[in-house]
C-alpha cells in the first residue's frame, strides 16, 4: 500500500519520501538538493554532482550496483521506490502525491514537493484560474494585413477640391505668442522649398497656404518648438509635414534596409489609427521621389508584417502610442537620431489616458531630450491645464499659435448626431451612405 512517509531534515530543500515496498530490496529513489537516485543497496553505476565541495563526477562499480545518482557524492540507498525527498513536512496521499514545505494535502493530494522560481503556488482548493483558452485578457492573435496601397501617382495625388469658403482662411485671427517669431509666409516659393516638395505640392492642388501654414511652416524651419491651434480641416498636417521633409532632404538622409533596428529622424504620434493613417498618406504624398521612406505602426494589424516594413528602410516613423512603444520595446526602432517629434490632437494625447506613454516616449533609452531635438504640437483645441501640462514636453522658448478661436468648432462644418444602439450602427451607416453619397465624413462614437 501506498503512503507517504512524514520525516524533517535541515537540509535547504524540500524532503519527501514515496514507499512501496518494506522488503529493503533495491528500487528507484530520488532525494532533493544533494539527493540520491539510484537501484539497489549499493553504489553501483552512479552520477556524482556536487555543488559546494565534492566536485562533480562519474563514478562506476560493476560489483553487481545499478544507476545511481548522487548529489553531494551520498550513496544510493535503495530503499524507497520513486521517492522524492524534501524539506518540511508533507501530507499523506496516494501514489503521484507531491507536497512542498509544510503544506500539506489528503490523499492522492497536489502539495507541491518542488517549486520553481517565480512559479505560482496554489494553496488546497484554491482556484487555479480559468481554463486555457478563457483566461483573462487573452486575446487572439492578430493576423491581418492591410492591401497594398498602389503607388501611381494617379492613387497617390488624389485629392477633393477645395471648399467654396477656403478663401475665408486669409481673414481668420491669427495670433503667436512667444519671443522673436519669424516672419510669415504668403506663398509657397517663399517657404525655399526644394524643387521635388515643389512639385509635389503642385500635384496635391495646393495654390496658397493657409494660415497655420503660413505661420507653421517658418517657425518650424527656424528651429523652433511649437504648440499650434487650428480649426480642423485648416492644414495643420502639411504644416509639419513640409518643413520636417525639407529639412531632412537638406540633411541628406536616405532610408536604408541594412539594419536591423531602424533609427527615425521624425517621429509622429497620434491618438487614432484613422487620424496617423491620414498623416501617413500626406507623409507618402510629399515625400514621393525622395529618399525619404516614410512607415505606419498601429493596432489591429499584424505586428510581423509593421516589422517587415519599418525595416525596408524608415526615415519618418508615423505610429499611435501603444504599437509605436511596442515597436522600441523590440528593438526594432532606436531613438538616438530623433530630430523631430510631433504630437498631433495632442489635447488628446495628454488627457485621454495618453500621458503615461508619451512620458514613456520622451523618456525611452535614446531619447534625445527637449533641448536636442524639435517638439511640435498641434490640435484643434487646448484647454489650459493641457497647455500647462504639454509645456513640460517643450523648450522654454516655444512658440504658441492659435488661429481662430482656441477651442472653437469650425463654423464650415457640418455636425449631425444620430442616435442609435449598440447593434444598429452598420445599417445605420449604410443607410446614411446610400442617401448622402460618399463625399462625407461619418466618425462613429460613443458615450462610454
Amino acid at each position: 500500500m501506498d503512503h507517504w512517509d512524514e520525516e524533517e531534515t535541515t537540509a535547504a530543500t524540500v524532503t519527501a519520501t514515496n514507499s512501496t515496498s518494506s522488503d529493503g530490496t533495491g528500487r528507484d529513489s530520488w532525494k532533493g538538493d544533494r539527493s540520491e537516485f539510484g537501484r539497489g543497496r549499493s553504489r553501483g553505476r552512479g552520477f556524482r554532482d556536487s555543488s559546494i565541495s565534492d566536485g562533480d563526477s562519474w563514478s562506476y562499480n560493476a560489483d553487481g550496483g545499478r544507476d545511481g545518482f548522487s548529489g553531494r557524492g551520498g550513496e544510493a540507498d535503495g530503499a524507497h521506490e520513486n521517492g522524492f525527498r524534501g524539506r518540511g513536512r508533507g501530507g499523506r496521499g496516494r501514489r503521484g502525491g507531491f507536497r512542498r514545505d509544510g503544506d500539506q494535502v489528503g490523499r492522492g493530494g497536489l502539495g507541491g514537493g518542488y517549486r520553481g522560481k517565480d512559479e505560482e503556488i496554489f494553496s488546497p482548493g484554491q482556484d487555479k484560474g480559468p481554463d486555457k483558452g478563457e483566461a483573462a485578457g487573452d486575446k487572439p492573435r492578430v493576423t491581418y494585413v492591410p492591401p497594398t496601397v498602389p503607388d501611381d501617382e494617379a492613387t497617390i495625388f488624389s485629392h477633393y477640391e477645395s471648399g467654396i469658403n477656403f478663401d475665408k482662411y486669409d481673414d481668420i485671427l491669427v495670433d503667436v505668442s512667444g519671443t522673436n517669431p519669424p516672419m510669415a509666409i504668403m506663398t509657397f516659393d517663399e517657404a525655399a522649398l526644394c524643387e521635388s516638395l515643389r512639385n509635389n505640392i503642385s500635384k496635391s492642388g495646393y495654390v496658397k497656404p493657409t494660415p497655420v501654414q503660413k505661420h507653421g511652416i517658418p517657425i518650424i524651419s527656424a528651429g523652433r518648438d511649437l504648440m499650434a491651434c487650428a480649426q480642423t480641416g485648416s492644414g495643420k498636417t502639411a504644416a509639419f509635414l513640409l518643413p520636417i521633409l525639407q529639412q531632412l532632404m537638406v540633411g541628406g538622409v536616405a532610408a536604408s534596409c541594412f539594419s536591423e533596428t531602424q533609427e527615425p529622424e521624425a517621429i509622429i504620434v497620434a491618438p487614432t489609427r484613422e487620424l496617423i493613417n491620414q498623416i501617413y498618406l500626406e507623409a507618402r504624398k510629399f515625400a514621393h521621389g525622395t529618399c525619404v521612406r516614410p512607415v505606419v505602426v498601429y493596432g489591429g494589424v499584424s505586428t510581423g508584417y509593421q516589422i517587415r516594413e519599418i525595416l525596408r528602410g524608415c526615415n519618418v516613423l508615423c505610429g499611435t502610442p501603444g504599437r509605436l512603444l511596442d515597436m522600441i520595446g523590440r528593438g526594432k526602432v532606436g531613438l538616438s537620431k530623433v530630430r523631430y517629434l510631433v504630437l498631433d490632437e495632442a489635447d488628446r494625447m495628454l488627457d485621454m489616458g495618453f500621458e503615461p506613454d508619451m512620458r514613456r516616449l520622451v523618456g525611452s533609452p535614446g531619447m534625445p531630450s527637449k533641448e536636442n531635438r524639435q517638439t511640435l504640437m498641434f490640435s484643434a483645441t487646448y484647454p489650459e491645464d493641457i497647455q500647462r501640462m504639454a509645456a513640460d514636453f517643450l523648450k522654454a522658448d516655444y512658440l504658441f499659435l492659435a488661429v481662430g478661436i482656441v477651442g472653437g468648432a469650425c463654423s464650415d462644418v457640418e455636425q449631425t448626431f444620430v442616435q442609435v444602439s449598440k447593434f444598429s450602427k452598420r445599417e445605420q451607416l449604410l443607410d446614411i451612405l446610400k442617401t448622402t453619397g460618399g463625399n462625407r465624413f461619418i466618425r462613429p462614437v460613443s458615450r462610454d
